[in-house]
């Protein structure tokens, strides 16, 4: 029987000092990694504290800002008398809150026919308000202007507020303008205010609109004011 060629034989797999392409890869990108923190470690580790001092002094002035806000509220509402929240609104004059308080030692100081001190301190809450009770501020001033003969002064913040769409006011001041306006004789300016405010009509405006249509009916026709203004 012939012997078999050792040529012929499979030969076994040879797995030395093989290494897979996966494995290469993941050793390379090791590597590069080692080799990127060894130049950049302290670049890298100061960038990861600057994250954490920012954050840290964020959340820090967040806090210090509720605390200051909590202060402020506690400080309102310690307010008990006139004198005490007059105080207060003047300690902490700038602040949305501390304008809220003149308004409201404002309107005390108007029911009580004090027009001077109310307008200083409607003006005084105007200057630190915001929106709605900014407004309100104004066409208090306004108003005691109004009381005090000063018509050329309140026709001014009126026409400020009638001008503004966002005023919360801006019916009502028409409205004072138009009445401005009558007792001036200026009739075509009165229906002209009384006109705009009819343009505006809906729920929150009604008792401007009847006020305005009151005024109008103690217009005179507009025939008869024609006449007398070529008459004079």
């Amino acid at each position: 029987m012939a012997k078999q060629n050792k040529s012929n034989k499979t030969p076994k797999s040879d797995t030395r000092n093989v290494v897979s392409t996966e494995a290469s890869g993941s050793v390379d990108f090791e590597d590069q990694l080692a080799s990127i923190w060894d130049e950049n470690k302290k670049l890298i580790t100061y960038g990861i504290l600057g994250i954490f001092l920012i954050f840290a002094v964020y959340n820090i002035g967040k806090f210090i800002v509720a605390r200051g806000e909590f202060a402020i509220q506690e400080g309102y509402t310690a307010a008990e008398t006139s004198e005490e929240k007059n105080e207060w609104a003047e300690s902490e004059s700038g602040h949305p809150l501390s304008g809220f308080a003149f308004k409201q030692l404002a309107d005390e100081a108007y029911k009580a026919g004090d027009f001077e001190k109310a307008a200083e301190l409607y003006a005084n809450a105007a200057k630190s308000a915001k929106s709605a009770i900014k407004d309100a501020a104004n066409l208090g001033l306004a108003m005691c202007h109004l009381q005090d003969g000063e018509t050329d002064e309140a026709r001014e913040i009126f026409e400020k507020l009638a001008e503004d769409e966002a005023s919360t006011n801006q019916l009502e001041a028409m409205y004072q303008l138009a009445n401005l306006a009558k007792t001036d004789g200026d009739f075509a300016q009165a229906r002209e205010y009384v006109e705009r405010i009819q343009q505006n009509a809906s729920q929150e405006t009604f008792y401007w609109i009847q006020k305005a249509i009151i005024l109008q009916n103690e217009l005179p026709p507009e025939e008869e004011a024609a006449a007398e203004n070529t008459a004079g």
